[in-house]
């Protein structure tokens, strides 16, 4: 977990259509970390800081994309695994199947 990051930002947004903004935004804070989560109203990314944290809530609120949940915590093993493969875990294939 260590090797992928000492933290994560997630959200879980409001209406699934806003993920592609959401992303997008999210992106510009975080750069590549953006992950795909266990729906499409959920998004996480990896920071460098936490104090990175507040800087990913200004775009979000500029694009629009309205939140449900944000949470910061350490990267997932799924999140870990989706970063150093490339690949959603097999768990995570098969649940949204």
């Amino acid at each position: 977990k260590a090797s992928v990051g000492a933290n994560a930002v997630h959200v879980r947004l409001v209406d699934a259509a806003q993920s592609d903004a959401a992303r997008a935004a999210i992106a510009r804070v975080t750069g590549n970390g953006v992950t795909p989560g266990s729906d499409a109203q959920v998004i996480g990314a990896r920071l460098s800081s936490t104090a990175q944290a507040g800087d990913v809530l200004s775009p979000l609120t500029q694009a629009g994309v309205e939140l449900a949940e944000f949470s910061v915590a350490t990267p997932s093993l799924d999140e870990v695994f989706l970063a150093l493969t490339g690949k959603p875990s097999s768990e995570d294939t098969a649940l949204s199947s």
